[in-house]
């Protein structure tokens, strides 16, 4: 048995993505090395403090009113699935993250966050976004050279023909 624990513990350490897990006081239980990456709290900072400093100002109002609900019910409509939303650092910049939060009881409800910053990811749509966008610019422009150009053409069809009727005006 201890050595699933340990196994345990070195995956939860070892993760890639933030483990957090708050009791239902909403104080912050579990913190893992990712989390400290993520976030920028020490772990020993972070045990004990909060959840609700690693949300942003606008977010908070809304996490306490579901987390009211999630204490009661173990139900909450981000338990359960994959939703991008921002996260607040220690230094006050926001981070994007993809959360998945999982809920579990154990002497009331307790929730446990798998936290992914996906700070990567939003730089990279947002680069290809504006790439489409200068593409689609470019497109608008090519087509209405193309047309300008067929207007031209059309016209200088018009003066040819013009030229040439005059011409033959001029031999009879």
């Amino acid at each position: 048995m201890e050595d699933i624990h340990k196994e345990c513990l070195m995956a939860l350490e070892t993760s890639l993505d933030a483990i957090v897990s708050v009791d239902g006081t909403a104080r912050i239980r579990v913190w893992n090395l990712a989390a400290v990456r993520v976030f920028g709290y020490p772990k020993e900072e972070a045990l004990g403090m909060p959840v609700e400093k690693i949300i942003p100002e606008q977010y908070r109002e809304r996490f306490r009113e579901g987390f009211k609900r999630f204490v009661n019910t173990g139900e909450g409509p981000l338990v359960g699935s994959a939703t991008e939303m921002e996260g607040l650092r220690k230094d006050g910049s926001i981070v994007p993250v993809e959360i998945t939060i999982a809920s579990l009881r154990v002497n009331g409800w307790q929730a446990t966050a798998v936290i992914r910053d996906i700070s990567g990811r939003k730089k990279l749509e947002d680069e290809l976004k504006l790439r489409v966008d200068e593409t689609e610019r470019l497109n608008k422009l090519m087509v209405g050279r193309e047309l300008k150009m067929g207007e031209m053409k059309r016209e200088i069809e018009r003066l040819k023909a013009i030229i040439e009727g005059a011409s033959k005006g001029e031999e009879g």
